[in-house]
């Protein structure tokens, strides 16, 4: 009887902890979301912040109202109006990670001088490089006969 009365109790936990996972999901993970763009930001000093987010347990995230300011010169790097992305929860676990669709929209983005010099590493480590030279857009036309 005491087994039987431990097995419920336990079973009830349970479904209590799964019933606040399946209501309270959408806003965890705005607040997980969140916390981690936070921190990417500071490290290149950007602030990014969205309005809401959300995801489903089928597999799809959307992410809505995104804005990306630079934190030194106060300027909206990127507003974008909604993400869409669709994944399989295998593609998760896997290495590299995988999602199977991604949808933008509305992207309006900002550029400035100076603004590839901001993003770049000190020691060079975020740029790829060519052994060619780069090629002009006339350079290019000659060569395909225009």
């Amino acid at each position: 009887m005491k087994r039987k009365r431990l097995l419920l109790v336990v079973l009830g936990v349970l479904g209590v902890i799964v019933a606040a996972a399946i209501l309270f999901s959408g806003t965890l993970f705005s607040l997980v979301l969140g916390s981690q763009l936070s921190k990417a930001g500071e490290e290149k000093d950007l602030d990014i912040v969205f309005q809401d987010a959300g995801f489903t347990w089928g597999g799809s995230v959307d992410i809505e109202g995104l804005k990306v300011t630079d934190r030194r010169n106060s300027i909206d790097l990127a507003q974008v109006e909604k993400i869409q992305s669709e994944f399989s929860w295998g593609a998760l676990f896997a290495d590299p990670k995988k999602v199977d669709r991604v949808s933008i929209q509305n992207p309006i983005f900002t550029l400035y001088h100076g603004i590839a010099t901001r993003f770049v590493s000190s020691d060079g480590s975020d740029t790829q490089t060519s052994s060619k030279p780069p090629t002009s857009v006339a350079e290019k036309k000659k060569k395909k006969g225009f």
